[in-house]
């Protein structure tokens, strides 16, 4: 693909069987909602390695910076 070519020559098109994975956020294949429960999980490790050499309990979750995620959103709406 050409960078410096022009808009459509650079478009690009999901199959239509990739958008409720990946764009419907309404789908109940919508799978970004598991990226950022994976990326909230693995910032916590840290916290579980130093819970287990201390026997102490890791501190609570934070939203922050993702935010709460509305992981059964799709369900209520279906």
């Amino acid at each position: 693909m050409d960078a410096g070519g022009d808009a459509w020559e650079r478009r690009y098109l999901l199959p239509a069987e990739h958008v409720p994975v990946l764009a419907d956020a309404d789908s109940v294949l919508f799978g970004a909602r598991t990226a950022v429960q994976l990326a909230r999980y693995g910032r916590r490790l840290p916290d579980v390695v130093r819970a287990y050499r201390t026997g102490e309990a890791p501190p609570p979750l934070p939203w922050e910076p993702e935010g709460r995620v509305d992981t059964n959103r799709a369900l209520f709406q279906q």
